[in-house]
């Protein structure tokens, strides 16, 4: 497993950046077999001593040294996106559409001519 660990100051603590990966690992037992890629990456905060940040993901892009961030980066993204559609599907749903259908015949109605 190869790795690439940095440091980060965010203004108020100093994290480590930790970023591993394995390119090129068997995905199946039995038929055939598809190659993919793992990657994982902790945010650690040393003055407390705890890992602050965990995840790990699969792909098929492979990972190196010159990449490794921008691969965490665009995963990060896109689970940000998944999780904050998830949110809005779960808090408020059918509600959301019928407040902004609401508020179009409201707006409709105000039009000044």
């Amino acid at each position: 497993m190869e790795a690439l660990v940095s440091a980060e100051w965010n203004g108020k603590i100093r994290l480590e950046h930790w970023r591993r990966w394995i390119n090129g690992i068997e995905n199946r037992a039995e038929g055939e077999n598809l190659l993919v890629n793992y990657l994982s990456f902790e945010m650690y905060n040393r003055e407390k001593g705890k890992i602050v940040y965990k995840n790990n993901w699969v792909t098929d892009k492979p990972a190196t040294k010159e990449n490794a961030r921008l691969l965490v980066s665009y995963a990060r993204a896109q689970w940000k996106i998944e999780n904050e559609n998830n949110n809005v599907l779960k808090h408020c749903g059918r509600a959301c559409n019928t407040i902004s259908d609401a508020a179009r015949t409201m707006s409709a109605r105000c039009v000044v001519f």
